[in-house]
């Protein structure tokens, strides 16, 4: 039983780490909505991106890119090929990628929620709204506060978690 409440207490640990450093990302902006990027699920700020992040927002660029070039129609057929492959060739590489780089932030909210349901320093959720209002511009705040609502229906399938969400989006 106490193994549980443990898990439990881990679980809403990690998205209370999510949730924070999405924040931290909205106050680090300072409401320049171009600062921020949704990578993974998560919004973040461009300065905090490590190069593999960089690497598949780029990729995910060039795939728009491609996709852009399919649907024009002054785009011959050996070039609409050639596109298809390219484009098939990215989105390979950009999964592998995009993998790769939600195994390493999630592992990074991990080993920080778990030193702290380990010392027993558990985030307190009615603290983070308070949080959330450092964020000055209004546009930026409801983004951050809609993505975390989709990260606590996503964790919490329950009814109380789906309330929980709401509760961040006012």
């Amino acid at each position: 039983m106490q193994e549980a409440k443990v898990f439990g207490n881990f679980t809403k640990e990690v998205g209370a780490q999510a949730i924070l450093k999405m924040i931290n990302a909205g106050i680090k902006a300072n409401g320049d909505m171009s600062k921020l990027v949704k990578i993974n699920g998560m919004i973040q700020h461009v300065e905090d991106l490590n190069w593999l992040e960089i690497l598949q927002m780029r990729m995910e660029n060039k795939i728009r890119e491609y996709n852009r070039k399919l649907k024009d129609e002054k785009t011959g057929k050996f070039s609409r090929i050639w596109t298809n492959i390219k484009k098939f060739l990215l989105k390979i590489i950009n999964f592998i990628t995009s993998a790769i780089n939600k195994l390493v932030t999630y592992s990074k909210l991990g080993h920080k929620a778990a030193k702290n349901v380990a010392s027993g320093r558990l985030t307190d959720f009615t603290s983070i709204p308070n949080t959330a209002h450092q964020i000055r511009d209004p546009d930026v705040r409801y983004k951050i506060a809609s993505r975390s609502g989709a990260l606590i229906r996503k964790y919490g399938k329950d009814k109380d978690n789906a309330s929980d969400a709401k509760f961040y989006m006012s």
